[in-house]
This record gives C-alpha cells, sequence and structure tokens, in this order.
C-alpha cells in the first residue's frame, strides 16, 4: 500500500524523471486502469499516467506467475504464509 507522503513523493519523482527524460522502468501486476484505486486523486493519477504513456514502451507479459509455480513445488510446510495457493 502507498501512503499518502508516499504517493507525494511517487508523483513527483515520476514528473522529475519526465521532465529531465530520465530512463524509467515500472513493472507491475496491475493495469493502468486500477492505478486509479490505488493512487488517488484522479486529476494527478491522469497526469502521472499521460507522462509515463508518452514516452513509454509497454511489455504486456501474460503467462503462468514464475513465483506461483516455484511456490507450488516446495512442501506446504515451507511455503510462506503469504502463499495461499
Amino acid at each position: 500500500m502507498i501512503y499518502r507522503i508516499s504517493k507525494v513523493e511517487f508523483f513527483k519523482l515520476m514528473k522529475e524523471r519526465y521532465e529531465t527524460r530520465k530512463p524509467t522502468i515500472i513493472m507491475t501486476n496491475l493495469g493502468f486502469e486500477k492505478w486509479y484505486d490505488i493512487l488517488k486523486p484522479k486529476d494527478m493519477v491522469d497526469a502521472l499516467l499521460d507522462r509515463l504513456r508518452h514516452r513509454c514502451c509497454i511489455i504486456d507479459i501474460n503467462g503462468d506467475s514464475l513465483q506461483t509455480l516455484f511456490m507450488s513445488h516446495l512442501p506446504e510446510k515451507d511455503r510462506p504464509s503469504f502463499f495461499f495457493r
């Protein structure tokens, strides 16, 4: 979860990187439409996504999660408590 102060810093960082044309890699399992649920307010998310999409190359990777595959081979007693499969 991104807390309020972290959101402000994240927006500032992305704005600075956009304005100075710094390379940025963002990896997420959330589509852009879900960013509005996590990051608010909407107008700031709109600005952020506009900057990201303006000079980006989106690589969409589909398929099974390697983490899930790895964890499913571990004995249940060795799986982390957050793993629920």
